[in-house]
């Protein structure tokens, strides 16, 4: 006699850490374009990470410090390196709050500015843009989602800060989504794979 045992597991598109934005969420007008529109070109790509974590704009939370708003400035000293890549994590420092956590308040949620949004737009062979916090976009606005629209969306990374600094500029990232048919998101499997420097 054959003898299953599963469970049924029910959460909310967005809930997991980390997960993938589908270009339904956010853009009404697109809402054909689910999960499912994320082949295998946005699974495994040439990456850097800008770490914006120490900027002098940075502020302090219980102990613990990040960027609020990454801005097109905090971005512009990467043109050259973003150019030849098709990924990019953006690090806020909110990696180790979510990993402590800590109460999310939407107030204070690290984000791209319009103008950095703008900016990575710009770069036409970018399909992954990754980050630290919970969105890309600051509380109540749908700005850079929508100029995102043609790209991977992958928030709520954790553990950015583990990325050898010598190896930031130059790693493989693989960012494996579960295609569920037209949900606007789910969860990501997210691996930076850098050099083994002692071979």
């Amino acid at each position: 006699e054959a003898w299953f045992n599963y469970n049924l597991q029910k959460i909310a598109d967005h809930s997991f850490r980390p997960h993938f934005d589908a270009t339904s969420h956010q853009n009404p007008e697109l809402q054909n374009r689910g999960a499912e529109f994320f082949g295998l070109e946005f699974c495994f790509n040439s990456a850097c990470m800008i770490d914006v974590s120490n900027s002098l704009r940075a502020m302090e939370f219980n102990g613990l410090k990040y960027l609020v708003e990454v801005k097109r400035e905090d971005l512009e000293p990467f043109s050259g390196i973003l150019a030849k890549k098709s990924a990019v994590l953006i690090r806020t420092g909110y990696d180790r709050w979510i990993e402590a956590n800590m109460p999310i308040s939407s107030k204070v949620l690290p984000h791209l500015s319009r103008e950095a949004g703008d900016f990575l737009a710009e770069f036409k062979n970018l399909k992954v843009i990754g980050t630290d916090s919970l969105t890309v976009d600051a509380y109540g606005i749908r700005y850079v989602h929508r100029k995102l629209k043609e790209k991977m969306i992958v928030e709520s990374l954790v553990h950015l800060y583990e990325i050898p600094e010598d190896s930031r500029k130059n790693f493989y990232l693989q960012t494996s989504p579960l295609r569920i048919v037209s949900a606007s998101g789910g969860p990501v499997i997210a691996y930076e794979f850098v050099k083994n420097h002692t071979l």
